[in-house]
């Protein structure tokens, strides 16, 4: 879900259900890092249906709960990361990896793709490097599914 999404892991974990729109394939960021971060993000089809698990799992306002816990803030990151990210790491021989790669692999994908570097900054959350693609540039979500879905 974070490498189709492009999502910083903090935006992922604090995502709340009433942000999750599924069956429009996105979710509204409305807290983040940047001015930037705060946006709406698409849902890959490769993904929906785990983004649909997280959703119809009871006894939570936020998406991502496991075994009863939340892991909205920064106690909550490292609880995920060592209770859940490390170990499945290494159950599939993957080592250590930092689970900011995620990032990393969304958009090197999304490059591999020839998805050109608005829709990919849009994605990730980024600022983008003129003017014409922060202020004039006018991506629809529908634009930002159909490049999510290249990968």
């Amino acid at each position: 879900m974070l490498i189709y999404s492009g999502m910083r892991i903090g935006e992922f974990l604090d995502l709340k259900k009433e942000d999750c729109f599924l069956d429009a394939r996105y979710v509204d960021v409305i807290v983040a890092k940047t001015e930037h971060g705060v946006r709406k993000v698409p849902i890959s089809g490769k993904t929906l249906a785990y983004w649909k698990y997280f959703f119809d799992k009871p006894g939570s306002e936020y998406l991502i709960s496991m075994d009863g816990r939340d892991f909205h803030d920064k106690k909550g990151y490292t609880a995920y990361k060592d209770t859940y990210w490390a170990p499945f790491m290494e159950a599939i021989e993957f080592g250590k990896r930092d689970i900011h790669e995620t990032r990393h692999t969304c958009s090197t994908l999304l490059h591999a793709a020839e998805v050109y570097d608005a829709k990919i900054n849009r994605i990730l959350g980024h600022t983008g490097k003129t003017v014409a693609e922060n202020v004039y540039t006018h991506l629809e979500i529908q634009e930002l599914i159909e490049a999510i879905n290249k990968i």
